[in-house]
């Protein structure tokens, strides 16, 4: 009797992951809500393929969902299986909503004594063609110094930046700048004059 209730009280024996939940072979992956976005730019952020054997609980499929989410394109991003075209084959489905890429990234505005007024603003589109290359650019005006020999300032930066190039690890970022304006110095007088 006392062999009964230990063996009942005894815990049972760990069952191991993969006997916990089924696994499928994914048969194929189909993206949907993509009207912008390429789909090769949202496969290439997933981290399970097509022909990989999975559990349903494997992680990998929540790190894809955040993966693509954290491309930056997207404001809702869902993973689900669908049936496939027989037992034990499934077909992925990643659901995304797009979202705006056009971003406005700064506005200047100032005076000084020298310069009664400048100012400009900065943009940014960071999915350029549903490529996801990331473009921005900026310019500043101001009016013409109260100096002599002067002239209105302008000055403006492009850049642009792929996170992935050729679908591989690289990335690539490239700007160029320009800025025409006097430069103010003094040649005479004290620093408190204003000539």
């Amino acid at each position: 009797l006392a062999l009964v209730a230990a063996l009942a009280a005894a815990p049972a024996p760990a069952a191991r992951a993969d006997e916990l939940s089924p696994t499928y072979v994914i048969e194929a992956i189909k993206i949907r809500g993509n009207t912008k976005t390429k789909e090769q730019i949202i496969r290439g952020a997933l981290r399970v393929s097509a022909g990989e054997q999975l559990s349903v609980d494997d992680p990998r499929f929540e790190i894809s969902r955040y993966r693509v989410l954290s491309l930056g394109f997207f404001s809702e991003v869902s993973l689900r299986l669908e049936k496939g075209s027989s037992r034990g084959k499934v077909i992925l489905v990643v659901e995304v909503e797009e979202r705006g890429t056009i971003l406005l990234t700064d506005v200047f505005f100032g005076s000084s004594e020298a310069t009664t007024a400048w100012g400009g603003i900065g943009i940014a589109e960071n999915n350029f063609l549903g490529r996801g290359i990331g473009l921005h650019g900026a310019f500043v005006f101001g009016s013409e110094p109260e100096v002599g020999d002067s002239s209105a300032q302008v000055a403006f930066s492009l850049g642009v930046r792929s996170t992935r190039l050729f679908g591989g690890p690289l990335s690539v970022h490239a700007a160029f700048n320009y800025l025409s304006g006097s430069d103010f110095f003094r040649t005479s007088g004290r620093d408190s004059s204003s000539n």
